[in-house]
């Protein structure tokens, strides 16, 4: 048997971010003899192909035929026709109910084959925050939503992450009947036994991109209601750094705040270690990460960070954007050392428990036999 997915990762982003062991849980206990990996590059002029195991991955270069949207759309059309087609897959799964949902559909009908969706996102929070959609061609959510409906309608299953983006799927056409709560995983390092700390750590730890969607000036502000020996280590990279750079300066925050750039996993880990509170504004997978660190964590009550930081168990949970009471918590967790060590132990240990890679591995097996099985 052969599956075809339309996944949106590369080869080398799964090296690179070490979610090698991963790929178990996209073809559990070797269901399918084959397995053909699509990502869409919409900037790509040519094809790339690598091969690892039962794994083909493809990176289909969407401005080979030229820039505009009508030779992406012709150069898409050609990939979906070469896809469907070499080999004939007996399931295609596409990683959202957008652009690749749309394309899982699309090679599903030139291949008579089912197909089934993942999500992994929340478009309906994506437009409420950015005022866009998930599509960047379409000027319209509801056209886009439309547009949702029709591949959610169609697909022979729907998995969700989480309960929150599996509603998401519900909302938007899935049908009850075909939709599978799955489980989280994250990268394999952050399973092993916590590293020590990093001798150069600070009291307050940010890892994410530095997007005006991640919030991180909510972060500098609420350092400058903190003692002034707390300090705040940010690390990754993104199109805000010039903008927080300029921020942290107008607070008069330069000797209390470092942007990291890109750091290491390892050096990720360590920081963690070094670290007395790990704040997590948004991103779920941010949120388990940090959980497995055993560190204490806060987090805005934001996206599906709830579903694993459950305050006063794993972590303190405030309202979404509300500086004073992130303030609040992060203070509560400085000033007592028993209740950040509770809240560390006990996330790590939920998080070992309800967001595995066997977990993960297990619930994809029964989701993808269950859309073969129709």
């Amino acid at each position: 048997m052969h599956l075809l997915y339309f996944h949106g990762s590369t080869l080398r982003a799964y090296d690179a971010m070490g979610k090698m062991a991963f790929l178990e849980a996209l073809n559990p206990r070797a269901l399918f003899d084959s397995v053909h990996m699509v990502d869409l590059d919409p900037r790509g002029r040519t094809d790339l192909e690598e091969v690892r195991g039962r794994f083909r991955f493809t990176s289909v270069g969407l401005e080979r035929l030229g820039p505009g949207r009508l030779a992406k759309l012709r150069a898409l059309r050609q990939a979906v026709v070469r896809l469907a087609a070499d080999p004939r897959p007996e399931l295609v799964v596409g990683d959202d109910a957008n652009l690749l949902g749309l394309s899982a559909r699309w090679a599903a009908r030139r291949a008579g084959a089912p197909y089934a969706l993942c999500v992994f996102y929340d478009n309906d929070l994506h437009h409420r925050l950015t005022g866009r959609g998930a599509l960047g061609f379409l000027s319209s959510r509801r056209l886009e939503a439309a547009l949702e409906w029709i591949v959610f309608r169609g697909a022979t299953g729907v998995y969700g992450g989480n309960r929150g983006y599996l509603d998401y799927g519900l909302r938007h056409g899935a049908r009850p009947e075909r939709a599978h709560l799955g489980s989280w995983s994250v990268d394999e390092i952050f399973y092993a036994d916590p590293a020590a700390a990093h001798p150069d750590g600070r009291e307050v730890f940010f890892v994410g991109r530095l997007h005006p969607l991640k919030y991180v000036e909510d972060l500098l502000d609420a350092l400058t209601r903190l003692p002034p020996e707390i300090r705040l280590d940010v690390a990754g990279e993104g199109p805000h750094r010039s903008r927080l750079a300029e921020r942290i300066g107008a607070l008069g925050l330069d000797g209390r705040v470092r942007l990291l750039g890109l750091v290491s996993r390892e050096e990720v880990l360590a920081r963690m270690q070094a670290a007395r509170v790990l704040v997590v504004t948004q991103g779920f997978n941010a949120a388990v990460e940090s959980l497995l660190s055993g560190r204490p964590v806060v987090a805005y009550d934001h996206e599906c960070n709830a579903e694993v930081v459950r305050d006063g168990e794993t972590g303190l949970l405030v309202p979404f954007r509300d500086v004073g009471a992130l303030v609040h918590a992060a203070r509560r967790v400085l000033e007592d050392p028993a209740l950040a060590a509770r809240l560390g132990a006990v996330g790590r240990e939920r998080m070992l428990e309800e967001c595995s890679i066997p977990a993960s591995i297990e619930h994809r097996r029964r989701f993808l036999e269950g859309c073969l099985a129709g």
